[in-house]
């Protein structure tokens, strides 16, 4: 009897898997809507038709700075749920590949974390034939940081240019620096291990300009895809430093006080930041290709004009960035009129 059963359940099994392949083979399951569909033909593309308004959904696609974009992943949403029709996409890659994606789609908006450099500028306008509008939508700085057991406190221009520039290989250990900190048996032949972002990145560009005057890192140095990997890195080697933007400050580092113009130290922290007196304070920008004598796309206006509001200056205080002055933010404003 037991085999008899064992027989029987066998070709239930067998009927069952018949019938499957048959209402597979013949698009049963494409007809009944089912998520378990068999075909592989490629299916329509999602209707960019919004339900319940029943109008169309555009998009605005950002890209190039991942910290622009730390920035504006905190503000897309709130866009969004004031903007039923208009979907914000994000994407990051680095400042350099802004003016890139700018020049592969016209409706793309660049993010960067510096300027937009003037050979990238001048690729733009032999591309188009006219400028893009600069907007500056935040205030950042780029911290230099140091692991949480680090004695050192701040540095001066020179120093910090010593530290990370190919032309001032003799200092390799933070007893070289010479200071009181470090003057201790542990730490004078403590090596300094430099952890930096890639070239494409905004931040590498500033503090090539600032800090080392063109004269890039040195060799010794170990690059990081990410702002979080290369703080992640120091966090964990007692001897680390690096440079990033002090939105990524974590409780296994601090920060240093740098030199500025006055000669006197000031912390990336407010009111150093905003006033600039910090020196390497910095806007996050975004570009918009926007031909002189032409309207701005309503969803960009809007956009842009949602950026440039006081209770968005106030969100972006709260990320932990730094807001535009307000007559800069007018004078943005009004540019959006014309």
């Amino acid at each position: 009897m037991m085999i008899l059963a064992r027989q029987s359940l066998y070709i239930v099994l067998l009927l069952i898997v018949a019938m499957t392949s048959a209402f597979a083979e013949n698009g049963f399951w494409e007809a009944q809507g089912s998520t378990l569909s068999t075909s592989t033909s490629s299916s329509p593309s999602p209707s960019t038709i919004n339900p319940s308004s029943n109008t169309r959904t555009q998009s605005i696609n950002v890209t190039g700075s991942t910290t622009v974009s730390n920035v504006l992943n905190i503000l897309a949403d709130r866009f969004e749920q004031n903007h039923k029709n208009i979907r914000i996409n994000i994407s990051g890659g680095g400042s350099s590949s802004a003016v890139t994606a700018m020049l592969a789609n016209v409706e793309t908006i660049g993010q960067m974390s510096r300027a937009m450099k003037s050979k990238e500028r001048n690729a733009f306008i032999k591309h188009y034939g006219y400028e893009p509008i600069e907007f500056k939508v935040a205030v950042d700085a780029l911290a230099v940081y140091v692991n949480k057991n680090n004695p050192v406190k701040q540095l001066k221009s020179n120093q910090l240019a010593d530290i990370f520039s190919k032309k001032a290989p003799q200092i390799n250990y933070w007893g070289d620096l010479k200071i009181s900190e470090t003057n201790t048996t542990d730490w004078q032949k403590q090596v300094i291990q430099i952890y930096t972002l890639p070239q494409i990145a905004g931040a590498y560009s500033l503090f090539n300009k600032k800090v080392l005057k063109k004269a890039g890192y040195k060799i010794s140095s170990i690059s990081q895809p990410t702002s979080s990997a290369v703080i992640q890195a120091v966090g964990v080697d007692s001897g680390g430093i690096t440079f990033a933007s002090s939105f990524f400050k974590t409780r296994r580092t601090h920060f240093l006080a740098l030199e500025g113009k006055d000669h006197k130290f000031y912390q990336p922290v407010q009111p150093w930041i905003s006033s600039f007196k910090y020196p390497l304070s910095r806007y996050l920008y975004l570009y918009v290709n926007q031909k002189p004598g032409t309207v701005i796309s309503a969803k960009n206006k809007k956009f842009l004009q949602f950026l440039m509001s006081d209770g968005t200056q106030t969100l972006i205080k709260r990320a932990g960035f730094y807001s535009v002055s307000k007559k800069i933010r007018q004078q943005q404003v009004e540019r959006l009129e014309k």
